[in-house]
């Protein structure tokens, strides 16, 4: 596809002679998915040039101009290597220095076909770049009373058809798991009688997986990423929730308290911020752990089991339930003044089960059964953590701390994709898409992110059902 087929924003008009006489710009179309800040950056300062530099000789000036074009094209081979500019000479008429932007038809192609899935730019960098190419093309057309806008649209969206079907597809792909994922689940709550908040979700979640198509079906494509980073964020937690609360009733035959993160709500969540009392991070758990974690490596040292403080804090990691959160990250009830909008649990009720989920940790150690002394160390250890404290209330997990969580198990960089979308919640002008169709890369793009976001998805739930969690 060469440049009288390629979708353009308008035109660059050139200044009246009178005004700016030493030179005229020859390529004056700003094309769609070209930086054109860029340009008129570049041509602005050439007026500067030739307006500190108007009484020298044309020979100095066109070599200024010269100059200043090669600082420029170094970056640009560099960074955009498909574009340059180049400084003229021209044989006729009263204006005697030419400007040219020169595209590499064919690089600017494997541009557009390689830019979009390329790894090495965050969906940040890929938004700044558009920026750069839309919002000096599109001021021009909004501003220009000739403005083609239009029909740069509808070429757009001929060109990006294939790319929005392929994102359909994929959505419709997800869609199917999804389906597929709940039947599953529901088969496994109702031979087991369990409450499984991720089948609560999945309803809405499909949903608005289905509303996406609609959204693209009508080239609108920031909103996506918003509702992506929204999926993303409920269904961690829901699955965060559920693989502590099966973990615990694996370990007994009844939990006999509410799922305390089934019940989060906004006053629970500033209160705690407030205090401090925040899951930021897998490291702020970590540091929980850190008491429990020495007085195991010390009783391996004793009984000569050779457990490293690494190994131990992997294995807590790894069996982690409810009643263990509670007793490692809580703080007592008072200290949020008794607020009955800030759930609790009483200490009583997760003895029982913390000496359970503690010999479950030293059994995974052991890889062995335990021995009598094992058995009064998780009695001891459950004393120590919990101590004379009466009612409980958990630290508040972050979005960040609970996609790390379940992106640990499930092996999938979970929170790398929450951020990257968070971008799209703020209100940065870059994250703006101005028009629907004003860009051919937005729409390749979104089908890289598409993708990305049902694989990882499809792999966690995949994961999650095969360690039956």
């Amino acid at each position: 596809m060469g440049k009288k087929e390629w979708p353009i924003y308008g035109i660059i008009r050139n200044p009246p002679v009178k005004d700016q006489p030493l030179f005229r710009i020859q390529s004056r179309n700003l094309y769609v998915d070209v930086p054109n800040n860029i340009i008129l950056d570049f041509i602005t300062h050439l007026m500067v040039i030739a307006e500190e530099m108007k009484e020298e000789d044309e020979e100095k000036i066109r070599e200024e101009f010269r100059k200043f074009a090669g600082k420029v094209n170094d970056f640009l081979s560099k960074n955009i290597p498909w574009m340059k500019f180049v400084i003229r000479k021209e044989t006729s008429g009263s204006v005697r220095i030419g400007v040219q932007i020169r595209i590499d038809w064919k690089k600017f192609e494997e541009f557009l076909r390689d830019f979009p899935s390329n790894n090495k730019f965050s969906l940040t960098e890929k938004y700044e770049y558009l920026f750069a190419c839309k919002r000096a093309g599109l001021i021009i057309a909004l501003r220009d009373r000739e403005s083609r806008i239009e029909d740069t649209q509808k070429r757009v969206r001929e060109i990006v058809e294939e790319d929005i079907t392929n994102t359909m597809e994929s959505l419709d792909s997800l869609c199917q798991h999804i389906s597929e994922y709940k039947n599953t689940l529901l088969r496994g709550a109702r031979r087991k009688k369990l409450g499984i908040l991720t089948l609560e979700y999945l309803p809405e979640m499909y949903s608005t997986v289905t509303s996406l198509k609609t959204i693209v079906s009508d080239g609108v494509v920031t909103p996506c990423y918003r509702e992506l980073r929204k999926i993303l964020g409920n269904l961690c937690w829901a699955i965060f929730n559920d693989i502590l609360y099966q973990r615990s009733v694996s370990r007994a035959r009844s939990v006999n308290f509410t799922p305390l993160y089934t019940v989060i709500s906004q006053e629970w969540f500033l209160k705690s911020r407030g205090k401090g009392h925040t899951l930021k991070d897998l490291g702020d758990l970590r540091r929980c752990m850190k008491d429990m974690t020495d007085k195991l490596e010390f009783y391996s040292k004793i009984k000569g089991y050779g457990w490293s403080k690494k190994s131990i804090r992997k294995t807590i990691l790894d069996t982690i339930d409810y009643s263990l959160i509670i007793v490692l990250t809580g703080r007592e009830r008072r200290e949020y003044d008794k607020d009955e909008r800030i759930p609790f649990v009483k200490a009583e009720q997760l003895k029982p089960l913390t000496v359970r989920s503690i010999e479950m940790v030293i059994s995974s150690l052991k890889n062995k059964r335990l021995s009598k002394s094992d058995r009064r160390l998780a009695v001891e250890l459950s004393e120590g953590v919990i101590g004379d404290k009466k009612e409980l209330v958990p630290a508040f997990p972050s979005d960040k701390f609970v996609m790390k969580f379940v992106g640990r198990i499930a092996g999938v960089n979970l929170y790398e994709l929450y951020r990257n979308y968070s971008v799209f919640v703020h209100s940065y002008p870059f994250s703006w898409q101005t028009f629907p169709y004003s860009s051919v890369l937005e729409y390749r793009i979104l089908l890289h992110e598409v993708n990305r976001f049902r694989d990882a998805i499809v792999q966690m739930l995949d994961r999650i059902h095969e360690l039956k969690l």
